[in-house]
């Protein structure tokens, strides 16, 4: 990862990763790490509140896509993952794999 982080840089990586992990534990999902809350918001310029708009809009197209319990870990997307060669699935499958 870059350099330290300013004093600014990490009071809003904390503001972030309050919102998002409060957001996260309501949700039944997996908290946000320190190391992934600094990358999105490196991205974002620690502009915290776009930061947390977008993130919300990933989540929501996660959830209305069914896709947020598929773990890339796990079969079948692991092989998937592995091939380099991707299959399309249909969402109906996708929720029967992650359920």
């Amino acid at each position: 990862m870059a350099g330290r982080l300013s004093a600014e840089e990490e009071q809003a990586t904390k503001q972030f990763l309050e919102e998002i992990n409060k957001w996260t534990s309501q949700h039944g999902v997996s908290p946000l790490s320190w190391d992934v809350a600094v990358k999105f918001l490196m991205a974002r310029k620690f502009d915290v509140l776009r930061a947390i708009e977008l993130f919300h809009s990933y989540r929501e197209t996660r959830l209305r896509e069914g896709i947020v319990k598929l773990q890339p870990h796990e079969e079948p997307l692991r092989s998937e993952l592995l091939s380099g060669k991707l299959t399309v699935l249909v969402s109906s499958y996708i929720r029967a794999v992650s359920s």
